[in-house]
């Protein structure tokens, strides 16, 4: 369960950032930002941060032959009892709500890479939406505060 936040604000962000590996970790830091903005629990702080990691992160990864031309669309809107991150792109077609999330089922050390942050997303996401729009993932993970 994710604590209240400190402080109840509202709000709307939005960037977009091209498809190369380094833009990670400028989406995430304007991510980490706008927590701070809000004042976000740790608890909220963390979920935020995890899902907008692992969204992108697949994002970029997954999308290599087209990293010259993916553009991700980012965005946050803060209402008074959740936070909305929604991340369009404009790469492949994958529909993380309907994906099986990897079971770790088995001693750490003989786990394969990859795979378990559809499972972290579900989970630490009070709610997950995709939808398929003019060539364009659209995700939305909303965190209640």
């Amino acid at each position: 369960m994710i604590e209240p936040a400190q402080q109840s604000q509202t709000g709307e962000w939005s960037r977009e950032f091209d498809g190369s590996l380094s833009e990670i970790s400028r989406a995430l830091a304007w991510i980490e930002s706008i927590a701070g903005a809000l004042r976000l629990s740790e608890d909220q702080s963390y979920a935020l941060m995890l899902c907008a990691d692992e969204l992108v992160s697949n994002v970029m990864m997954h999308n290599g032959d087209l990293s010259d031309r993916l553009h991700v669309r980012m965005s946050v809107e803060a209402k008074p009892d959740r936070i909305v991150l929604t991340i369009e792109d404009n790469g492949v077609f994958f529909d993380i709500v309907n994906a099986p999330a990897k079971q770790a089922d088995q001693p750490l050390g003989e786990i394969k890479p990859g795979g378990l942050g559809i499972g972290l997303i579900k989970r630490f996401a009070s709610g997950l939406r995709y939808e398929r729009i003019e060539n364009r993932n659209r995700v939305v993970a909303e965190f209640i505060t």
